[in-house]
């Protein structure tokens, strides 16, 4: 899981298959697809703005250990999000992204 996984999935991917000789194998979940799904008037979904509107601190952005914990508290409110809507299962999720 990541924020635009899309962009960080083909570094990982290099890296893992470098050293372990095959690519990730499991599925990929996108924070920044699901917040334009589920909160499609917010005018930006940049990983700080999504995290502002649920009034998430951010105070070390563009660096992966503040990164990965902004991204895990925005996971939070998108699984209650998710929950609401009746998706509760990875199959369901893959769906949505």
């Amino acid at each position: 899981m990541a924020h635009n996984v899309d962009f960080d999935l083909p570094f990982l991917n290099r890296h893992f298959s470098e050293t372990v000789g095959q690519t990730l194998p499991n599925p990929a979940i996108c924070t920044l697809k699901l917040s334009r799904r589920l909160l499609p008037g917010l005018p930006s979904h940049k990983l700080a703005k999504v995290a502002a509107h649920f009034q998430i601190p951010t105070p070390l952005t563009h660096r992966a250990p503040g990164d990965v914990e902004i991204t895990y508290q925005l996971w939070l409110k998108l699984i209650e999000m998710l929950e609401k809507q009746g998706i509760s299962t990875l199959d369901a999720l893959l769906k949505v992204c």
